[in-house]
């Protein structure tokens, strides 16, 4: 009785969700008669504007993102959902606030108790805010306090260094015989470094420092995993994907490679693939250096990585020379532009990758600077009313270069190497506790100021159309058809060279359709794949491996499934 008021808004939350999903329902029915026979995305085309608007007519996402967030996933995942969503939309209000610090914070605390207060911010992000609001939000996990964390609380490692590739020509020998030259990266910004992180769980011969006759020295093993991290290709690093790398290092007991590829919008499409094809050479060409003989090396990856890594696999044909011996895919997107398909609609709902997001993130990294800048123009409606317009250059430069800060190795400094690498070291006299919270005072001081000018456009007080999907005005942009930006559109040749492939997703990943098609595209063509779909988590869940049990038990399956692939076995074709 004395709750009543609480119970209805619960009852309410409820229904709002079923009415919205009962649109969803109609849409896919209509989807239904545009698809062949088996195929999960319509032959038919539909535009984009045609899909926002057949789902915009008396559907709400608020409902999805307040009392009902998370409904869809398992109980430590959607706990885990609701802390980070009601994070993201504290760190909004930082960073669009207009240079004071007390309302933002009184705004946060409201987060913490209205549920609907946090939808409505929520949805007006993933309207508005552009790939650069997406960037700074992900690398807080580069905040040397969460740096730390995996430390702290996982197993340590005998080897953790970052390496720095200098921008040098490489050569390899093709499977004729022949030597080609490897291209250096020079796509959008010129040739630059490039760092790779080496993690294992023991000190190996050929590493640096590792020689005959040390104490606790194990010989080169035969495998390599060469890694590349998520992040919607604008966003983290090897450091924050440390959650769940340590524990693959210690289970596999081999050498992981993970690679830093420069991130859109700043280094858009091929910058990131063109990285990760020369740090693949560079391992295939220095495989000694990282404790391996290179018997068998897969290429492992999770959703915007695991992309780049199929792109990888097709430059090594294209290139003939030696291919990776396995694929491991986790919620890979094969499909960059919004084709719709039942799974693709789950964006509307889902906590990590909501609309707005995904098509921020493809035009950063898929289409041109100009179509990318004019989707942005939408973001300064997110900021207070009284905005005064100061600049916070310094917030991203902060924020950005916290992601390749100088490390050590966890077993002992390391000396340069002059060659093709070096490793980077930390010269610092602080203690570890006073660099965290230096690292945090630095960066929200620079949150309080703001890159835009005052306006009437602002959603302040979140008025705006509870039914609004997406501003029609974002959805005029094209990602082309390209087999290296969208694998789904490679060819059939292509796709028989390539080695066996094991794809992980979850029941309710915005890309299962993806994965399932990219799956059936690659038995047609008699390609040896794996397919494993686990229920009740979403889409990056290896990230929370140490918040959740379930994310964890699903890593270690992760782990079951490159296991097979290094050791050559074939496994079960569906799970």
């Amino acid at each position: 009785f004395f709750r009543r008021d609480y119970y209805l808004k619960e009852i309410t939350a409820y229904a709002d969700t079923l009415k919205s999903l009962t649109v969803l329902m109609q849409y896919m029915k209509t989807l239904l008669d545009s698809c062949e026979n088996g195929m999960l995305f319509p032959t038919d085309g539909h535009t984009l504007e045609e899909i926002v608007s057949s789902i915009d007519d008396g559907f709400s996402q608020t409902c999805f993102y307040g009392r009902c967030l998370g409904i869809q996933f398992c109980d430590s995942m959607a706990t885990v959902l609701r802390a980070l969503c009601t994070l993201m939309a504290s760190f909004s209000e930082m960073y669009y606030c207009d240079g004071r610090i007390i309302d933002p914070l009184v705004k946060c605390s409201k987060y913490l108790i209205d549920p609907e207060l946090r939808a409505k911010r929520i949805v007006n992000i993933s309207r508005y805010a552009s790939a650069e609001f997406c960037k700074n939000f992900w690398f807080l996990g580069e905040m040397e306090l969460m740096q730390r964390l995996p430390s702290i609380v996982s197993p340590s490692l005998a080897v953790n260094r970052l390496i720095v590739l200098q921008p040098q020509p490489l050569t390899l020998p093709n499977n004729n015989g022949k030597v080609v030259d490897i291209p250096v990266p020079s796509a959008q910004i010129g040739s630059a470094p490039l760092s790779v992180r080496l993690i294992s769980a023991s000190s190996r011969l050929g590493m640096e420092n590792c020689q005959a006759g040390t104490s606790g020295i194990k010989f080169p093993s035969p495998n390599l995993v060469i890694h590349c991290h998520g992040g919607g290709f604008v966003a983290q690093s090897s450091r924050s994907h440390e959650t769940y790398l340590r524990q693959w290092a210690l289970a596999l007991d081999c050498p992981i490679l993970s690679i830093d590829y420069s991130l859109a919008p700043e280094a858009p499409y091929p910058r990131a693939l063109e990285e990760a094809f020369y740090a693949y050479c560079w391992a295939l060409e220095n495989v000694t250096l990282l404790g391996a003989t290179g018997e068998r090396i897969i290429l492992a990856g999770d959703s915007a990585g695991a992309n780049i890594n199929i792109g990888v696999t097709m430059m090594s044909i294209d290139y003939g020379v030696r291919q990776p011996d396995g694929l491991f895919l986790a919620y890979v997107p094969v499909i960059l532009s919004f084709a719709p398909s039942p799974s693709r609609l789950l964006c509307v709902m889902d906590p990590l990758l909501p609309f707005g997001f995904l098509m921020g993130c493809s035009k950063a990294y898929a289409c041109s600077p100009e179509v990318y800048a004019r989707s942005t123009i939408h973001e300064r409606k997110l900021r207070s009313n009284d905005a005064s317009g100061n600049q916070r250059n310094g917030f991203d430069n902060v924020l950005n270069g916290t992601a390749v800060a100088e490390e050590e190795s966890e077993a002992g400094n390391m000396s340069e190497r002059p060659a093709l690498c070096t490793l980077k070291e930390e010269k610092t006299n602080s203690g570890i506790l006073s660099r965290m919270f230096s690292s945090l005072s630095n960066k929200f001081t620079y949150l309080s100021y703001s890159k835009y000018k005052p306006d009437d456009e602002s959603v302040e007080d979140e008025d705006i159309e509870e039914t609004l999907l997406c501003p029609k005005d974002m959805l005029n942009f094209e990602i082309p058809k390209d087999p290296y930006i969208s694998p789904y559109y490679a060819g059939d040749e292509v796709l028989s060279k390539f080695p066996p492939v094991t794809i992980l997703t979850t029941e309710l990943d915005p890309f299962l359709d993806d994965c399932i098609e990219f799956a059936k595209k690659l038995r047609r063509v008699g390609n040896s794949v794996k397919l494993v779909v686990l229920p009740g988590l979403s889409h990056g869940f290896l990230n929370f491996s140490m918040l959740s049990n379930e994310a964890y038990e699903g890593s270690k399956i992760c782990i079951q499934c490159i296991n097979e692939l290094l050791q050559g076995e074939k496994g079960e074709e569906c799970l």
